[in-house]
């Protein structure tokens, strides 16, 4: 941002006027170049327009705001019946805040586009897979308060951005790709990825292991489980702690009594889960669905959720500091 503003040296501290722009004025820019370097000289612009600079009863200045054509900025003058401008403030984007003024419902849209923009662009750096993030215009339409949303201003405020890359149309919607230096930095490195093969060892040994029949505990601690199937699985006391899930189905799968403290997930479905007596402290979750999922006596303590949903699910009786949520709640529980 750039502007021009008059400095002072050293000054103890700011002092103000009440003022009122009783007139405005426009000159050309030769002539506001001239006015600004010699304030102190008589011009019939100031004479014309006396009337309109004084200061009333209560101390309030009303003043004449001299604009130039071709720039925002201006001069606040207030003569005091003389011909000069006795009294002068130079006035930064004065020419845009006199069209806020006079044009509010403009301003409210402004305001509201900004805070659309703002709000998104902090969801997609929370929420971002892939370095990308996907905007439903609907819900964004669902958050305007004033009737005003328009999707190409939206999506140009977007690009404007320094966290945004590129933004991409579709339908009735947008993909941001988020910038280099903004991207979540996650070291995937010191986990161990597993196939499903090894994934499905680990379940079966583990039916067994609760059945007292041999096999042993499940445990994916620091484990990465990408693009695998785990839907309807008995995890009942099986261990997650420091693992990673990214796009992998867990839905209609029983995680009671287990551990998933400080456990990351991406774009998983968590629909129709149980889990009773479980520990999710500090677990994140970006973009999953806990659609009719039951959680009973679970601890989320410092758990952070970003653009989940969770439809006729149940926290019931459940410990929950989070740290952050963003997400869409329906049907919530009683008790938590």
């Amino acid at each position: 941002m750039k502007i021009n503003i008059p400095f002072r040296r050293k000054d103890s501290e700011i002092e103000t006027s009440p003022c009122v722009v009783e007139k405005t004025v426009e000159l050309s820019a030769d002539w506001f170049d001239h006015f600004s370097q010699n304030l102190l000289s008589d011009y019939d612009f100031i004479l014309e327009n006396i009337d309109h600079m004084y200061q009333d009863n209560n101390g309030v200045n009303h003043c004449l705001l001299v604009l130039c054509e071709e720039r925002d900025d201006g001069i606040i003058v207030e003569s005091e019946g003389s011909s000069y401008a006795r009294y002068s403030a130079y006035f930064p984007c004065a020419r845009k805040l006199i069209q806020q003024e006079q044009y509010p419902s403009l301003t409210a849209h402004a305001d509201e586009m900004r805070w659309l923009a703002d709000k998104y662009v902090q969801k997609a750096l929370n929420g971002q897979l892939d370095c990308q993030y996907r905007i439903d215009f609907d819900e964004v339409r669902n958050l305007c308060r004033h009737n005003g949303f328009n999707e190409e201003l939206f999506m140009d405020m977007l690009s404007d951005r320094d966290e945004i890359d590129d933004v991409e149309f579709l339908d009735d919607g947008c993909t941001v790709t988020i910038s280099d230096p903004y991207l979540r930095q996650e070291n995937e490195e010191d986990l161990r990825r597993l196939n499903s093969e090894e994934v499905e060892i680990i379940c079966a040994k583990h039916i067994l292991w609760l059945h007292d029949a041999g096999g042993e505990q499940a445990d994916f601690s620091n484990c990465l489980i990408k693009d695998i199937n785990l839907s309807g699985k008995n995890l009942i006391n099986a261990v997650f702690n420091g693992a990673k899930f990214v796009n992998t189905d867990l839905s209609k799968s029983e995680f009671c009594f287990a551990l998933f403290n400080s456990t990351r997930f991406q774009n998983c479905n968590l629909s129709d889960v149980i889990a009773e007596e479980s520990e999710f402290k500090y677990s994140e979750y970006v973009a999953c669905a806990f659609d009719r999922a039951i959680f009973t006596h679970s601890n989320f303590t410092g758990a952070k959720f970003y653009d989940c949903t969770m439809k006729n699910g149940s926290l019931q009786i459940c410990r929950l500091r989070l740290q952050w949520f963003e997400s869409t709640l329906s049907h919530q529980p009683r008790k938590c």
